[in-house]
């Protein structure tokens, strides 16, 4: 009898349409799937015998969409529903849960319920029910690798002191400011830097170098290049290097020779000459003062001084006894001025200069050839920056045609010898008047 009943529910099995393999009445197949930001990932797909509605836990930014990437409800899918995600391209790597779950899922008459995967006999279902069927899955993404924009490097040199371009004769120091972008911050980086001659574009050796790890993609880190003397006009390009800290290829260069930003120029060394005259007339080349008394004017013609820099010019007469400097006559005399940029209109200038004072001993004036003797007067200079700086070398100066020459007369004689010592800053040419009254 037993027997009778199931071959009688076997045939009526095999004529239903419905046919469900295992144990399937919900289920997410496949149950996982994974890709990279920035693309549509998916699908997990729905198996049900009922509407379903489908919890998710989504990070903020994505979405559930279908394949076409159009927004999918998930409070009512059916069989077969396939979900898939919008993740953006700059989204971090995570997950994305979905969890479904039903209690009204008919098991109809009849139904064959087979496990291929296991050696068992087929079930039939004698009798219709419902029952609670839960199933999960997830979708997993990783952030997307983006190539990132590799490091650029600029620099700007300056001098150190003044934060000028141009370098004193004597030496100083260069501070290079380099500039950087696309740098992995807390990664330690290492730059290495050499000036260069511009007119022959070899290295000159002065170099510098600099370690730091930067906070941020972009930023700034100075160099320091210290000159020693003998660069006098020269024209120096700082070309720079970047390098991971254990490196050995730099990872951004920038040695451009004919960036100006990245060019300094170290100033001449100065030079001066003097001119001395008798200031009463036009006359340039009378060298011959009244036994009365008179105004010297001495030119003092200057190069290499720093262009907007203040100077203190100094002046003193000397009397000249036998080819020696002896007693200082009259009070010495200081002037101070500013170079130009450029030469003034005929290359001088016009400050007032020292004077002599009427009424010294006139015999101090005079050749005194009966006794063998000679005695002349001669005016020195010292030339100096304004805040009393006198280092530096010294530029001198001789003029040996200041002579007066009477016969039988008791004419002065005067010869001009002149020391400057000055600022040897780089500047234009220029020229200063002394005129000096006895």
């Amino acid at each position: 009898m037993q027997r009778k009943v199931y071959e009688c529910l076997l045939r009526e099995a095999a004529a239903n349409a419905t046919k469900i393999t295992g144990p399937t009445a919900l289920s997410f197949d496949p149950s996982h799937a994974a890709g990279e930001a920035g693309s549509i990932i998916g699908p997990v797909t729905l198996k049900t015998l009922d509407t379903v509605s489908v919890a998710s836990q989504i990070p903020e930014g994505v979405t559930a969409v279908d394949k076409a990437g159009n927004p999918l409800d998930l409070s009512s899918l059916g069989n077969g529903s396939e979900i898939y995600l919008q993740v953006p391209e700059t989204q971090a790597a995570g997950t994305a849960q979905f969890s479904a779950k039903t209690t009204s899922a008919g098991v109809p008459l009849g139904m064959v319920w087979d496990t291929p995967r296991t050696s068992t006999q087929a079930l039939i279902t004698a009798k219709s029910t419902t029952k609670e069927f839960t199933s999960t899955a997830h979708i997993d993404w990783a952030a997307k690798v983006v190539n990132p924009a590799p490091p650029v490097i600029g620099t700007s040199a300056k001098d150190q002191a003044d934060g000028d371009k141009v370098i004193d004769s004597r030496g100083g120091t260069v501070a290079d400011v380099v500039t950087y972008r696309n740098l992995v911050p807390g990664k330690q980086y290492r730059i290495e830097g050499e000036l260069v001659d511009a007119t022959t574009g070899k290295g000159t050796g002065i170099t510098g170098e600099s370690t730091f790890i930067p906070s941020a993609a972009d930023g700034a880190v100075e160099v320091f290049f210290k000159i020693p003397s003998g660069y006098a006009e020269k024209t120096l390009v700082a070309f720079e290097k970047l390098f991971e800290i254990t490196g050995t290829t730099p990872v951004a260069t920038h040695e451009d020779i004919t960036d100006e930003a990245q060019t300094v120029t170290v100033g001449a060394v100065p030079t001066a000459a003097t001119t001395a005259r008798d200031g009463s007339g036009d006359d340039v080349s009378d060298k011959v003062l009244p036994a009365t008394g008179g105004t010297v004017k001495d030119v003092i013609a200057y190069t290499g001084l720093t262009p907007g820099k203040e100077y203190t010019a100094e002046g003193i007469l000397v009397e000249k006894v036998d080819g020696k400097a002896g007693e200082v006559v009259g009070e010495p005399v200081r002037v101070t001025f500013t170079p130009t940029a450029a030469r003034p209109r005929h290359g001088r200038g016009h400050p007032p200069g020292p004077r002599l004072r009427r009424g010294q001993d006139p015999r101090r004036l005079r050749d005194d050839l009966g006794q063998g003797g000679c005695r002349r007067r001669a005016q020195g200079h010292r030339l100096r920056t304004a805040d009393g700086d006198r280092r530096g070398p010294q530029a001198r100066a001789h003029t040996d045609d200041a002579r007066a020459d009477h016969s039988g007369s008791d004419a002065d004689d005067a010869r001009a010898h002149h020391a400057c010592a000055h600022d040897d800053g780089p500047g234009a040419d220029d020229a200063e008047r002394f005129p000096g009254r006895r």
